[in-house]
């Protein structure tokens, strides 16, 4: 059963699992913050990120491999994880969640598995071969 948290906030509850895409798709931030220290061990969940920028979400993440500073329509990498400080970031970023569409098209255009794993593959091969 929903129930209203906010005028934005849906607090869904349980969601039948066909119905998550749609409800994903109308999300206007995607949270992409992994359990502490998996960071360090694999890198961020790259496929969060993917799938929430392929949805128009705005992205709020840590050690993405996205050019967040050139283009901040997508999201941000953050380095605390304190609730009150991602409250401000998520508010400040609020003048950025109508460019849906520009985040769809960035991610179709680059997000493709090869695309957003290489620079990770690279760094492996790199460290591995050093």
């Amino acid at each position: 059963r929903a129930k209203m948290a906010h005028d934005r906030i849906l607090l869904m509850g349980e969601v039948e699992y066909q119905k998550v895409p749609d409800l994903v798709g109308a999300f206007d931030v995607a949270v992409a913050l992994d359990v502490v220290g998996r960071s360090d061990t694999v890198g961020n969940s790259n496929q969060k990120v993917r799938q929430g920028l392929a949805c128009g979400a705005w992205i709020l993440t840590q050690a993405a491999d996205l050019p967040f500073d050139d283009l901040p329509y997508l999201g941000t990498n953050v380095q605390s994880r304190d609730p009150q400080h991602l409250a401000d970031v998520i508010r400040k970023a609020r003048v950025y969640f109508p460019m849906r569409e520009k985040r769809v098209t960035y991610a179709v255009a680059h997000l493709s598995t090869a695309t957003i794993f290489r620079k990770r593959h690279d760094a492996i091969v790199r460290e591995a071969t050093s």
